[in-house]
């Protein structure tokens, strides 16, 4: 009898400990606003470009979000998560679009820079280094479902 209520304290211990482990890991809960829009690559909606709002400025606690573009260049962010939004604050805006020379999307299972496609976005726009106020946006406390972003061919 004494050896099963030691069993069953050290289950119910174990059981405490991994709940609070697993609790730890998931990190605290981020208030989700609608994020989404229509990206113009040179004017003209595109399809297949990944986007992601990288937090900046004084928007440190957040994580970034990533959309795809649809045939009409519509995007949704979601977020780390995979849940549709992101916190309000500061975020700058990256792209990339790889294109194999007939203009379509290389294989999925050939990393891009080694399929022959090449980058269609702007380092400005694709690379984090060369960011500025040109992608620089503002996700206020109610979301914002109208973003365009006219991003110049490369």
């Amino acid at each position: 009898m004494k050896s099963s209520l030691l069993g069953l304290g050290l289950c119910l211990l174990s059981l405490i400990g991994i709940s609070g482990c697993s609790h730890a890991t998931a990190g605290p809960v981020e208030e989700l606003v609608p994020v989404s829009g229509q990206v113009l690559l040179g004017g003209e909606p595109v399809e297949g470009l990944s986007i992601t709002f990288m937090p900046s400025g004084n928007n440190t606690k957040s994580h970034p979000g990533t959309g795809i573009t649809d045939s009409e260049g519509n995007f949704e962010i979601l977020n780390y998560r995979n849940k549709r939004g992101l916190p309000p604050g500061t975020y700058t805006i990256l792209g990339t679009l790889w294109l194999m020379p007939d203009g379509t999307l290389p294989p999925l299972d050939t990393p891009p820079i080694t399929s022959g496609a090449t980058e269609r976005v702007p380092q400005m726009w694709a690379n984090p280094t060369k960011a500025g106020r040109h992608n620089k946006v503002i996700v206020p406390e109610d979301g914002k479902t109208d973003f365009v972003i006219k991003i110049p061919k490369a």
